[in-house]
């Protein structure tokens, strides 16, 4: 997908919740991970070498939560991450809500970022 936006000329793309390990609730403990994760340096090489925004979902890990997330790989940019700020009732056993959000900048547009 990532290729075809290329061709697209797209400026970002983003992918749907927890896209990269599958919905998997009960696994996402021992799936959970964080942005400086090394397995996720080729999107930050592609997001450089193609002047593209990425989005991608995966659960990450604090030292106490595990939170349904999105690491943001911009151009040249540090990586950020925005985490789902209102988990629903059958999410509540395996995740937590995040705390923060995120806006992402690209030709004079802002784009809130959210995860339903």
């Amino acid at each position: 997908m990532i290729e075809l936006a290329l061709t697209l000329n797209a400026e970002a793309i983003f992918f749907p919740e927890l896209s990269l390990t599958g919905y998997e609730p009960e696994l996402a403990n021992k799936l959970a991970t964080n942005q400086n994760d090394n397995r996720l340096d080729i999107f930050q090489e592609i997001s450089d070498k193609n002047n593209i925004i990425i989005g991608l979902g995966l659960p990450t890990a604090t030292e106490s939560d595990i939170l349904i997330s999105m690491i943001i790989f911009e151009p040249n940019n540090p990586r950020q991450t925005y985490s789902k700020q209102e988990i629903h009732t059958d999410e509540l056993p395996n995740f937590k809500n995040g705390i923060s959000q995120v806006i992402i900048k690209t030709n004079d547009k802002k784009i809130a970022l959210a995860i339903c």
